[in-house]
């Protein structure tokens, strides 16, 4: 049983995505970039079982440049992964049943991103 965090985005700057836990820890997800015609970079994130429990899971998927300048902040994905672990739809904060499905959350980070990529042009 695996969950996943992916996002894309479009901010050309962005070097690392980093996940903020519940308890303040932050891990961190290197963006890959992928040239034209697609022009955007990428991140996947495998979320570990103890990031499932209540107090330590994630709150938000913050975009870093090179040098550690912030450049998004995204907690819709935080929010999905609580309510669907709520609705029964992803592994609840207690549990580690390997009979549950896999939950693949896509991050839309270019939402996030998209009114500071246009008060950049």
């Amino acid at each position: 049983m695996h969950v996943f965090i992916s996002g894309q985005t479009i901010l050309h700057s962005a070097a690392t995505a980093v996940i903020a836990f519940e308890d303040g820890d932050a891990e961190q997800a290197r963006i890959v970039w992928v040239a034209r015609p697609i022009d955007a970079g990428f991140f996947f994130y495998v979320l570990p079982k103890a990031h499932w429990k209540v107090g330590e899971r994630p709150v938000a998927i913050v975009l870093h440049d090179a040098k550690g300048k912030q450049l998004a902040r995204d907690t819709k994905a935080a929010r999905d992964f609580r309510d669907a672990q709520r609705s029964g739809l992803a592994p609840p904060p207690e549990s580690s049943h390997w009979l549950w499905f896999a939950l693949a959350i896509g991050v839309a980070v270019v939402v996030a991103a998209a009114p500071l990529a246009r008060r950049r042009r």
